[in-house]
């Protein structure tokens, strides 16, 4: 995408309209949420006929399973699901790539459907796992590969969802069998449910938008958080005590009357029918909007937040704000105002003055948010953040410590102090609330001189996953957005000043011979992301560390 990207309206970033696409597997489950069978090149050149000759999109979807023991596995079995899974992705893909590589206007996408079968082990599911394990890192390779041609190339990772794969692979289940394989799906993500199709189909359908157009070469999971068998342990015995468990327990007109008296089968079953019956009322406009909505974003006022900011304001969220300097707050709260007279978007923030790495600062600010926004906050984005460049042995005690209390305690205890409202949020408005942190690549690979930096991201992405495992009862979903170079002017506004050999240095981390899409990012794509994840229909999605770097971590 070339860099006209902050002057792209909100509306051509956010939208397919006239695109065309190429779905495998597009009657069933997945596929059919978001819509061919002979040999792949028939397959390509009746959608190429079908489509005017011009091909946008393809989501390489159609897939089958095996259950059985690896060590009984017959040679034609394992032939039938490598060229079913893997092989088609690989060919279809090369098939399309001169249509795609056609496409005017944007980027072209690939989306590959994977499964976290590719990163967890399942018993009697080998050569299901190893199809999609190959299948994640095939499209990291082709991202890197086809950056340079236009073409972003991203992979989807539903966990349990309800669909029939078993049955349309040809694999026989008695009911009973089937029921209990979904119980222990269900016992084994936090928030006690299998995913519906649409919430896969969602994330599908973003990362095709021109909004994604710096995210390439991503592994996304939308499995909810996997947890251990612990999970199911803890909620038994919750229920036994008739405890609260957590929003979408509570709010069940079923499920909660029984789940505190009846075995496992009835109590997930309500859960997950009661669930089931909201998806299918919710229209699609609703689940891709936000409107209504309140938001605390820190660090507001510059690069990445600002734009944050204005995405959110954008798509009606009232939005509290902060900045350590008052001058900086006033002067973006005047622009916007001033851009939402008459009712605009923009009139709908609020700011105040705050030093996160300041303990007092952080509370005082979520107290002034609390009365910004009328006692409600469904959303928070840690986003405030600097970085202290310099060697690590020479880096000063309170580099240190002011770093750790700005970069990643700040995130921890605005969290743990939004965790009421957020919770209260979820439990009154029929949806999840949501916190998004802003990490960084830094937090993946090794730059020279960002030693400490880099810590505190890798602090905060292992942060967000433990918090995402913990909070899904609640009704929160925590994810991260972990930005590669960015045009933001953290430096300055951190009071850095960097040396020649520390320039020299972080610009050949940073080459953009590293980038595959080969150009820095902008605020506005970053920004996108994170609107998405607070999007209900981002639902399902929790725990993720989503990279927006043109591709920089898969060189």
């Amino acid at each position: 995408m070339a860099a006209s990207t902050p002057a792209a309206s909100r509306e051509r970033r956010w939208s397919l309209a006239g695109k065309t696409a190429l779905v495998t597997g597009g009657t069933k489950g997945i596929g059919y949420r978001v819509h061919s069978p002979p040999s792949p090149e028939a397959l390509v050149a009746a959608a190429r006929a079908a489509l005017g000759g011009r091909l946008d999109i393809l989501v390489n979807n159609v897939g089958q399973t095996l259950f059985g023991a690896a060590a009984a596995c017959a040679a034609e079995d394992y032939a039938r699901i490598m060229a079913t899974n893997l092989e088609s992705c690989f060919h279809l893909a090369q098939l399309a790539h001169p249509l795609l590589l056609g496409a005017g206007g944007a980027t072209a996408s690939v989306v590959n459907i994977s499964s976290v079968a590719g990163f967890i082990a399942y018993p009697a599911l080998s050569v299901y796992s190893a199809t999609k394990g190959a299948m994640n890192q095939l499209t990291r390779s082709l991202a890197a590969e086809w950056a340079r041609d236009g073409i972003r190339v991203n992979c989807v990772a539903p966990g349990g969802v309800r669909t029939d794969i078993a049955g349309s692979s040809g694999v026989a289940l008695e009911p009973g069998a089937a029921r209990a394989m979904e119980e222990r799906e269900a016992a084994r993500v936090a928030m006690g449910r299998i995913g519906e199709p649409e919430e896969v189909a969602s994330l599908v359908a973003f990362l095709c938008m021109p909004a994604a157009s710096y995210i390439t070469g991503q592994v996304i999971c939308v499995d909810e958080s996997v947890l251990s068998r612990g999970r199911l342990e803890e909620c038994r015995g919750r229920r036994r005590k008739g405890s609260s468990v957590s929003y979408l327990e509570k709010e069940a007109c079923l499920g909660w009357a029984l789940c505190v008296q009846e075995e496992d089968r009835i109590y997930f079953g309500a859960l997950e029918l009661e669930h089931k019956s909201r998806m299918a009322a919710a229209s699609r406009a609703r689940r891709w909007s936000l409107a209504g909505k309140t938001a605390l974003v820190t660090g507001g006022t510059k690069g990445i937040g600002r734009a944050i900011v204005e995405e959110l304001a954008g798509f009606g969220v009232r939005v509290h704000t902060c900045s350590r300097h008052d001058a900086d707050l006033q002067d973006c709260l005047r622009r916007w105002n001033a851009a939402g007279d008459g009712g605009g978007a923009a009139a709908l923030v609020t700011g105040s003055v705050c030093d996160v790495s300041v303990r007092g600062d952080r509370e005082a600010l979520v107290a002034a948010a609390r009365a910004a926004l009328g006692g409600r906050l469904d959303m928070l984005v840690n986003n405030a953040g600097q970085v202290v460049v310099g060697p690590a042995a020479e880096t000063a005690p309170e580099e240190y410590a002011r770093l750790m209390a700005t970069n990643l305690e700040s995130c921890f205890h605005l969290s743990q102090l939004a965790h009421p409202l957020l919770r209260n949020a979820a439990a009154g408005g029929g949806a999840a609330a949501s916190v998004v942190n802003i990490s960084s690549t830094a937090a993946f690979y090794a730059a020279p001189h960002l030693a400490v930096y880099s810590a505190t991201k890798g602090g905060m992405n292992q942060l967000t996953r433990c918090l995402a495992a913990e909070w899904a009862r609640d009704g929160v979903r925590v994810n991260a957005v972990a930005p590669g170079a960015t045009r933001t002017d953290i430096c300055d506004t951190s009071g850095v000043a960097l040396g020649e050999e520390t320039r020299r240095r972080l610009a050949d981390a940073g080459a953009m011979d590293r980038v595959p899409i080969r150009r820095i990012g902008e605020p506005e794509e970053v920004a996108a992301a994170v609107v998405f994840l607070c999007m209900p229909a981002a639902s399902y999605i929790t725990g993720q560390v989503i990279c927006v770097d043109g591709g920089r971590t898969l060189l």
